[in-house]
């Protein structure tokens, strides 16, 4: 049982590591976008 224990957890983190990473290119997206949009009114 415990290493089923150990194995759940480790996914656990995984998601949270990879929801994380979807989160930060997310928004260096949009302020990459936001940046272009600023370029285009100069």
């Amino acid at each position: 049982m415990e290493k089923v224990h150990v194995w759940i957890a480790l996914h656990q983190d995984e998601k949270k590591e990879r929801l994380n990473s979807e989160a930060e290119i997310r928004i260096m997206r949009e302020e990459l976008l936001h940046q272009a949009k600023q370029n285009e009114r100069l």
